[in-house]
């Protein structure tokens, strides 16, 4: 991830302003920008490439912003745009619909259309996030996308509360992901996206059997991390869920080269691997932890972690504290 802070050069405060907005038109797309801190401006710009997506995250002290007909015609990539404020409240203007967002609302928008949007002061800095593709990458007519332009997706569950999640995770979390994983998580957000837009249109015909495969193993995925800790978490519960036969499901494993009962095994035991190397749970019984997790048996733990690690849950905990004390290791990315 990288980062671009206009504040951190030697440039005079009155000229920051200026840099970041040519910033934010060079890097997403052109438009006029306003702030009452024109003077005082301070600015951040953190941008993450994902191969076919980018994934920009903005802070700032207050903005105004509008992208006209005169700009789009200037300029115009034709990208999708998934707009989710991380702090303030926002007023956006598009499509013909004008909305108040909050924290972790979701909304679509069309570079192709006009905007505007409007965040005033608030306690500290404000700030939100856009993730952008080309519309080209999406199976769907230009006029089945604009139909869901400016809605509010609902983030609290399903398809919407999966994609907003992951594009925080993305956005704010500069340790989520390594390199290599770049171009494959673009191409997740890509999918999520396209699933959710048939979701809601009633399309899911239109998606292609690799992206719907793709995007349905993902809310999979999410399901199983939501419930590690119940013990009774099984295959027929999983199938169940998602409304698929016990079949598909072990197929769409099977295609990932490994079984049900294997993944949700080893997302356990990295769960308890972490919290064994944390200092802060040090006092925790390490049968505790087990059963945190979904082990109801101790011993059937015991015997799992020492197969999976080589050392025994107690050896790998005494040995990693000691490594180093303070500190424990790098979560990887639930999407990864």
């Amino acid at each position: 991830m990288h980062t671009t802070d206009p504040s951190d050069d030697d440039l005079p405060s009155r000229d920051r302003f200026a840099q970041w907005s040519e910033l934010l038109a060079s890097s997403i797309v052109p438009v006029r920008l306003h702030s009452d801190h024109v003077e005082d401006f301070h600015g951040t710009l953190n941008t993450r490439n994902l191969g076919s997506v980018q994934v920009f995250t903005l802070t700032y002290p207050s903005l105004r912003a509008q992208r006209t007909e005169q700009l789009i015609r200037r300029s115009d990539p034709g990208l999708c745009q998934l707009l989710v404020p991380l702090r303030g409240s926002m007023t956006l203007g598009h499509a013909g619909h004008e909305m108040t967002l909050r924290p972790r609302d979701l909304v679509i928008k069309d570079s192709s259309q006009p905007f505007f949007s409007r965040v005033p002061p608030g306690d500290g800095p404000l700030g939100h996030l856009v993730a952008q593709f080309s519309r080209s990458l999406l199976s769907f007519r230009a006029s089945d996308v604009h139909r869901l332009t400016a809605a509010r997706i609902r983030t609290d569950q399903g398809m919407g509360a999966l994609l907003a999640g992951m594009l925080i995770r993305l956005g704010t979390d500069s340790q989520c992901c390594r390199p290599a994983e770049a171009s494959r998580l673009g191409a997740v957000v890509v999918d999520l996206f396209a699933a959710l837009l048939a979701q809601h249109l009633d399309a899911e015909a239109a998606l292609t059997r690799d992206a719907y495969r793709r995007a349905l193993l993902l809310r999979i995925h999410a399901f199983i991390h939501q419930h590690l800790a119940d013990p009774e978490l099984t295959p027929a519960v999983i199938a169940a869920a998602h409304h698929i036969s016990l079949r598909h499901l072990h197929r769409l494993f099977h295609e990932e080269q490994t079984t049900v009962a294997a993944w949700v095994r080893q997302q356990r035991l990295e769960h308890c691997r972490q919290d064994l190397a944390d200092p802060r749970l040090a006092a925790r019984r390490i049968h505790t932890i087990a059963a945190r997790w979904g082990f109801a048996r101790a011993a059937d733990f015991s015997r799992a972690f020492r197969s999976a690690y080589g050392v025994s849950p107690k050896d790998y905990r005494d040995i990693a504290l000691r490594a180093a004390p303070g500190t424990h290791g790098q979560e990887k990315c639930a999407f990864c």
